[in-house]
């Protein structure tokens, strides 16, 4: 073999080694971008699922209503490639704490799950009664009325039906609406006998969580 041939042999050959070289580095910037293409996607969905899991819990532990175990997987609204699930711990269970989880799951590829757990609290509605001094105006029960309206159903009803039968505009109001009015804009209407509606002078009380609302509510109507 000549020298020509000789360097032309060796040209070749690395022109071949090169172009293998070539091949195997573009495969493996391939798989790199692959891979990277689908990480930011995996990651997006493990930020989601974290943070609704999260939205959910304080979403039911911000009601004053005892969150319900959901038998299963519910779609999230809002979000349909999620779904979420609400567990209760039975023993623990009762109509005023109970110790929550609530578990998100998916999306497909990446279908794991995101648990968090709380303990769901309702507001003691004779502690909160005393707190917002509603009971320097009120009676409930069968109390004589003092400043205010005594609070027993009884009367709660005949104040309702009195205010409906008023003429206001709107449709009739049930008791909880009453209640609720009465508190949020006590001006709406004044019971026959109370001409002066002094809740007006207490914006705390009128401004209150609508969850310390709620238990007040369900606390006078037990009266």
């Amino acid at each position: 073999m000549s020298w020509r041939e000789r360097v032309r042999a060796v040209t070749m050959m690395e022109l071949v080694l090169a172009m293998g070289l070539l091949f195997v580095a573009a495969g493996g910037v391939m798989t790199i971008l692959v891979a990277g293409s689908g990480y930011p996607r995996r990651t997006q969905y493990v930020v989601v699922r974290d943070a609704l899991v999260k939205a959910k819990l304080d979403e039911l532990l911000a009601d004053s209503t005892p969150p319900t175990f959901s038998g299963g997987y519910n779609p999230y609204f809002g979000n349909p490639d999620y779904q979420f699930r609400v567990d209760t711990e039975i023993a623990t269970f009762d109509s005023d704490s109970s110790w929550v989880i609530v578990t998100v799951k998916g999306p497909r590829p990446y279908e794991t799950t995101s648990s968090l757990r709380g303990l769901f609290v309702r507001p003691n509605g004779a502690a909160l009664f005393a707190a917002y001094a509603c009971n320097t105006c009120h009676t409930t029960g069968s109390g004589a009325p003092s400043t205010g309206p005594n609070l027993s159903l009884v009367t709660l009803n005949q104040g309702r039906d009195e205010r409906n039968a008023a003429g206001l505009p709107g449709p009739a109001l049930n008791v909880d609406e009453y209640i609720r009015e009465s508190v949020r804009d006590p001006e709406v209407f004044k019971v026959t006998g109370f001409p002066t509606a002094l809740m007006t002078g207490y914006p705390d009380i009128n401004d209150m969580p609508n969850e310390d609302l709620q238990a007040l509510t369900a606390y006078i109507k037990s009266f």
